[in-house]
């Protein structure tokens, strides 16, 4: 009972502060759908943010925090303090070094990314302007990265509301970017989005550094790849992107086959907001939950309760599944009205709002599923199980592949 509790209160806090993140993630979107629609212009912004964004998804809420706890949980069970924090700041330079060489290459290689990704499309010379949004938001992977371990830190601290609370910025700073008194500054609208990306990226990092420095964290330059908690982590991390990532890296493959010249203009617009409308469920339960749960699941495996971790993960599904089963008959039944009053105003039209619910209302049907793979994985993670979620995710991929 007082693991349920723990994880009840903890995930409240999470849900709490996400909703209120998801809401103004709402409002971002449909300021983004009102200044650009469903054009080639919100096609190309979306194309440019989604590089950037996938690494977001597959690190920040995927498999960098997965990996980290545990390991940082055995550290602060059998080390002592100095050798905590040592490894704690090890691990942030050497991450900063590597986020730093992704950001240069991917401001470098901005044009193949971005062939790679509309390879099925008629044209290249279509694309020049996500080309050029890439390169702008492309920094934000640096700073999102960064921002990802300080959230890992402090979630092994069970502290989740400041780590919870840092999309709201990102959102506040694309919607101040969305409105006049900005956009005159730009003749291209995507640009000034793209400053708010960036700008957004910055604060979720920096607003975490004090409560980092009250638990101990001092920066203390030092870079390794030699380091036993680093390796630990990264032999974690490798396969985590692809176990944790799964729902992402097929929304990444979409994406490819939404761009193919036979798509209608817009449908890689439509797909992700029909996605944002799925990840108002996730992100408000799902992932609260999630991020509750690992660092107790962690401590249970290091303790080899493993009855414990059972019941924990069990407890966890069936409290998410209890919020997003009929979640998923709601939006099956309600896709295209709950489009239409979310999203139809603006450049975003009745045709619009035909071509997204059509894909909300498929969307919907894997909500209960995506919201589990939150859960279950990690919990082969607390056990240093990599190969399972890794054979899951592969075939998962290979045949969204084929249905596409």
């Amino acid at each position: 009972m007082t693991e349920k509790r723990q994880i009840l209160r903890s995930a409240g806090v999470i849900t709490f502060i996400t909703i209120i993140s998801r809401i103004l993630g709402y409002i971002r979107e449909q300021r983004i759908a009102f200044v650009l629609g469903t054009t080639l212009s919100a096609d190309s912004y979306y194309l440019a943010y989604g590089i950037p964004n996938l690494f977001r998804r597959l690190v920040g809420e995927g498999s960098l925090t997965a990996s980290f706890i545990p390991i940082f949980t055995q550290y602060l069970t059998a080390k002592s303090k100095k050798e905590v924090w040592e490894f704690a700041n090890r691990l942030f330079w050497t991450l900063a070094m590597v986020l730093a060489v992704m950001t240069a290459l991917g401001i470098v290689f901005s044009p193949y990314l971005v062939r790679v990704l509309t390879m099925f499309s008629a044209t290249t010379t279509e694309w020049e302007l996500a080309v050029h949004l890439n390169r702008i938001i492309f920094p934000y992977l640096f700073f999102i990265g960064l921002a990802a371990l300080s959230m890992a830190i402090l979630n092994s601290f069970h502290v989740f509301g400041l780590p919870a609370a840092t999309p709201i910025l990102l959102n506040l700073a694309i919607i101040a970017a969305s409105f006049p008194f900005f956009l005159r500054y730009f003749p291209e609208p995507g640009v000034a989005l793209s400053l708010g990306v960036l700008l957004g990226g910055a604060l979720q990092f920096l607003i975490q550094m004090p409560q980092l420095r009250e638990r101990g964290m001092t920066f203390d330059f030092g870079v390794s790849f030699s380091h036993p908690g680093i390796r630990a982590v990264g032999k974690l991390m490798v396969p985590g992107f692809f176990g944790i990532g799964v729902y992402q890296i097929n929304f990444l493959v979409d994406r490819v086959f939404a761009t193919a010249a036979k798509m209608p203009e817009g449908s890689l617009a439509s797909l992700n907001f029909a996605d944002r409308v799925t990840e108002l469920v996730l992100g408000g339960y799902a992932i609260a939950v999630a991020t509750a749960i690992l660092p107790i699941m962690s401590r249970q495996a290091a303790e080899r309760d493993v009855t414990g971790l059972k019941h924990t993960l069990a407890f966890s599904l069936r409290i998410v599944s209890f919020i997003t089963v009929p979640a998923t008959v709601g939006m099956m039944v309600l896709a295209r009205p709950i489009i239409e009053v979310l999203f139809q105003h603006g450049r975003f039209t009745a045709e619009s709002t035909a071509l997204t619910s059509w894909a909300r209302f498929f969307y919907a049907t894997g909500l209960p599923a995506f919201a589990a793979v939150k859960l279950v994985v990690p919990a082969f993670y607390s056990t240093k199980d990599t190969k399972t979620p890794v054979a899951v995710a592969a075939s998962a991929v290979v045949v969204n592949l084929l249905f596409n």
